[in-house]
């Protein structure tokens, strides 16, 4: 039987009936969030705006930009614990298109974007297995290719871009065991070949992540630790690919896994999330060039499993999961200048 993350903090901060949908990995079973216990976080509306919400209501997906439009695809969804849905977003005014779906249904999967096209990396099928599929998006063509698959199959992670190829980490994203699995992986489109690489020094367990001046960083997530209390991290790490190593930086103002990363304007942001007994509507920002944090306005509506993408200077959050269930909130944050 499963185990959950902590069994007095660690909870995953869900509704029962949504807990098999998001997490029913490795054939676990779904973990207790003990309702009674959460809490609501105060938040602040300041530099924040609502635009026009999804179409469909999911958390555990993939948030990426195209040429100007933003592309929402997969996750986990009412109907389903694996969309295959993609639905796009154009700000000048601010509506929703469905696009052509994924070839098969992902949650908790990779969304990252190389010169125009669209790639998505592993991710969790409908029975809750973790995946190594890998799919290319032209939307010229509304069309979706497979490419080679990953070396290791993963989820529940975090990806990003340097110098034209994609950095993917992934765990097994079993709830039995934190980080199980872990892999680092760099497809080039190139060659259409991935290289596995050094593993960070920590589980990052559902963190938020992203590229940024030429190193990859991993933020929180939860890793296995024999004190039943303190596996929630507040670790970063950055990886350079010139070295094939991690580096550890400045902890995280803020302890929450299940959150999302967006890299703007050369500076990691980390939203939303959950500490265990909340869902979180916070906002912090990591500048690479002087190893800080400052926290920022947080989002109008706390919330998990969200994703997020950095679109015509602004911060977008997108989707997630609320106490009251799957969320298709489409918030824009437009940093102070």
């Amino acid at each position: 039987m499963a185990r959950s993350p902590s069994s007095r903090r660690a909870r995953f901060v869900a509704p029962v009936g949504l807990l098999l949908t998001l997490l029913a990995c490795e054939g676990g079973e779904p973990l207790s969030p003990h309702p009674a216990e959460l809490t609501a976080t105060p938040v602040s509306a300041s530099g924040w705006a609502t635009r026009a919400s999804m179409p469909t209501a999911r958390g555990a997906l993939g948030v990426a930009v195209v040429n100007g439009i933003l592309y929402a695809v997969g996750g986990a969804g009412a109907s389903s614990p694996a969309l295959a849905t993609v639905e796009a977003y154009t700000p000048g005014n601010d509506t929703w298109e469905s696009r052509a779906p994924l070839p098969e249904g992902r949650s908790h999967l990779n969304a990252s974007v190389i010169d125009g096209i669209l790639y998505v990396a592993g991710g969790l099928e409908a029975s809750g297995q973790p995946t190594a599929t890998l799919y290319s998006y032209d939307d010229r063509s509304d069309t979706w290719t497979s490419k080679a698959p990953m070396r290791a199959a993963g989820a529940c992670g975090a990806s990003g871009v340097i110098d034209g190829r994609l950095y993917v980490f992934t765990t097994s994203c079993s709830s039995a065991v934190l980080g199980a699995d872990p892999a680092f992986q760099r497809y080039d489109p190139a060659t259409d070949s991935w290289t596995e690489l050094t593993l960070p020094a920590w589980g990052h367990y559902l963190p938020a992540g992203g590229a940024a001046g030429g190193k990859f960083y991993l933020a929180g997530g939860l890793f296995e630790t024999s004190d039943p209390v303190g596996n929630i991290g507040q670790n970063v790490e950055s990886y350079d690919p010139a070295t094939d190593a991690w580096t550890t930086k400045a902890k995280a103002p803020s302890v929450r896994y299940q959150d999302a990363g967006a890299v703007l304007n050369g500076l990691l942001y980390v939203v939303g999330g959950g500490t265990g007994t909340e869902y979180q509507a916070l906002l912090d920002v990591y500048t690479p060039r002087t190893n800080s944090w400052r926290v920022l306005s947080g989002m109008p509506t706390e919330r998990g499993f969200l994703g997020a993408a950095a679109l015509g200077g602004r911060l977008y959050a997108v989707g997630g999961l609320t106490l009251d269930g799957y969320v298709a909130t489409n918030a824009v944050y437009t940093p102070h200048r």
